[in-house]
């Protein structure tokens, strides 16, 4: 097997023989290397196998000096098995998901052609593509997510160019699904897709859109107050895991990542409420505006795909399984809530 120098890592010399390595602050630790060992490990800067290391180091160490070189070097990951000899006939592998694939392997050993396919062999649908959803469904797409049904009903407006990634002003007028159909086609061709418009307003619109799905993403906020219980009825009736993302005026709100059976659901959140729509509710809700701007949306976001992600591969524990992570973007104070 060829191994090479951690592509994640860097290096920094801290004295004449003392090191500093590590990819970030708090994953990084110091090594002391005399001469003989710095030459050994620098020539893994190119990936090549033990016995060729000890040929190239042409006698500076003797063969145990070097295999127990390596060998520490392995163990404290400063090298790592060559991934261009690993991708190799992996049919997961695709230059667009080179990067991806890296850190799922970093992070999972040996997983990361797996964690990849598993997202490649998925099926999600998303309800809303408009602030939030816009983020998501750029990011599913962008990281090989196998088939995506996207669902909207609203057309584009001037208001959302500022806050909502995948509309221009040539779109002003036309239905946000249509716009979105183009701009992530070309953003990846070779995923299977399905643009939905839609106006939900019951629990069977639901129903039959996320039915036979693997997973369902929420970022739609009509109907107003309805809109999270609905789905959350009818993910629990049908088995299939679902998150809730969005923001609003000055803070962001992701989770809770509910996996029917098996944790609690959004009713644990919010107690069913009278929806009953009356002179004065209806006032409210019909003049309803999102007060945001756009990094709120991409935060949202970015949570919401990640831990869908992270679900959906297995290359990471979910963070927000019966929990709800709400940020205070004046100051960014987290809180975890439990539910």
């Amino acid at each position: 097997m060829k191994y090479i120098l951690n592509s994640s890592f860097m290096a920094r010399k801290v004295s004449n023989d003392k090191y500093l390595i590590g990819s970030t602050l708090d994953k990084q630790f110091e090594i002391e290397l005399d001469p003989s060992a710095r030459m050994l490990l620098a020539l893994f800067g190119k990936a090549c196998t033990v016995e060729e290391a000890l040929k190239q180091s042409e006698g500076a160490l003797r063969e145990d000096e070097v295999r127990e070189i390596v060998k520490w070097a392995i163990d404290e990951t400063i090298l790592v098995p060559d991934f261009e000899e690993q991708r190799l006939g992996q049919s997961a592998y695709h230059p667009i998901y080179d990067r991806q694939i890296r850190l799922f392997e970093e992070l999972s050993p040996g997983f990361g052609f797996e964690a990849q396919q598993k997202l490649t062999n998925s099926k999600v649908v998303l309800l809303g593509v408009g602030g939030t959803g816009s983020y998501i469904l750029y990011t599913l797409a962008a990281m090989g997510t196998g088939f995506i049904r996207a669902v909207d009903f609203d057309e584009v407006q001037l208001s959302n160019l500022s806050r909502q990634i995948l509309y221009n002003r040539a779109d002003v007028g036309k239905l946000k699904i249509d716009c979105a159909r183009e701009r992530i086609r070309q953003l990846n061709p070779d995923l299977n897709y399905e643009f939905v418009n839609k106006k939900i307003e019951t629990e069977q619109d639901i129903e039959e859109l996320i039915k036979g799905f693997d997973f369902c993403i929420l970022s739609a906020d009509t109907p107003r107050k309805k809109i999270k219980m609905m789905a959350n009825n009818v993910s629990v009736r049908l088995g299939i895991p679902y998150i809730y993302g969005g923001s609003l005026v000055d803070s962001v709100g992701v989770g809770p990542l509910v996996i029917p059976g098996k944790t609690k659901d959004f009713s644990h959140v919010a107690p069913e409420l009278d929806d009953t729509e009356d002179a004065f509710t209806e006032a409210f809700n019909s003049s309803f505006v999102s007060t945001l701007i756009d990094p709120y949306n991409a935060l949202a976001a970015s949570f919401t795909a990640l831990e869908c992600v992270k679900y959906l591969t297995g290359f990471s524990e979910p963070t927000l399984i019966n929990k709800i992570m709400i940020i205070n973007l004046k100051n960014y104070e987290t809180t975890m809530a439990d539910i």
